[in-house]
C-alpha cells in the first residue's frame, strides 16, 4: 500500500508499479489534485513519468496562491 497524499486528503492505495501520471488519473478527483499540482516522492521532486516502488509516500504539492 502506497500512501498518496494532497493537501489535507490522504488514501493508502495499492499504485506501487504505476507511474504518477496514472495515480493522478486514478485519484485526481477522489483527492482534489490540481493539474498544476508537483509529486513529491519522500522529499524529492520527480515527474510524472516516475515508477512508484513499494513503500514510497506520493504528496502532491498545489502550488501557491499570489497576491496582486
Amino acid at each position: 500500500m502506497i500512501k498518496v497524499v494532497c493537501g489535507a486528503n490522504s488514501q493508502e492505495v495499492e499504485v506501487a508499479g504505476k507511474s504518477i501520471g496514472e495515480v493522478r488519473k486514478l485519484l485526481g478527483e477522489t483527492l482534489n489534485i490540481p493539474k498544476d499540482a508537483k509529486p513529491v516522492i519522500s522529499g524529492d521532486n520527480v515527474s510524472d513519468n516516475y515508477v512508484i516502488k513499494p513503500g514510497d509516500t506520493l504528496e502532491f504539492i498545489k502550488p501557491s496562491g499570489e497576491k496582486g
